[in-house]
């Protein structure tokens, strides 16, 4: 029993630094795109909460982002108060490598452009 512990508590201190590797990869790819982004929220999990001010993340913006193939929330889809949360999104990082993570904030960033 011990050594499936030991195992166990590898794993999850491993993944850890995964986890944790791919998530300032991430913050990394947003503030070259984004350099006014904030990113809050905790330092755990597997996704973090993106905020952009000045930049309103529309039903529109956010379906031209999903047809290129990015899969990413408002936060605004989340909230008990409406209207006060559209430059926040969602972002999960969990199941990407460091190659789709570049190319889905490259996504955002051309339908960004594309929207302004």
């Amino acid at each position: 029993m011990m050594d499936q512990k030991g195992h166990l508590d590898r794993h999850i201190r491993n993944m850890k630094k995964v986890y944790h590797k791919k998530r300032n990869h991430l913050i990394k790819a947003l503030t070259r795109h984004f350099p006014q982004v904030n990113i809050l929220g905790s330092k755990a999990g597997m996704h973090l909460v993106a905020e952009f001010p000045g930049l309103a993340f529309t039903d529109e913006l956010l379906a031209d982002i999903h047809q290129a193939g990015v899969f990413v929330e408002s936060v605004e889809h989340y909230a008990l108060q409406k209207g006060r949360h559209q430059h926040q999104i969602v972002l999960g990082f969990g199941g990407l490598s460091e190659e789709e993570i570049d190319k889905g904030i490259a996504v955002i960033k051309k339908a960004v452009d594309h929207k302004r």
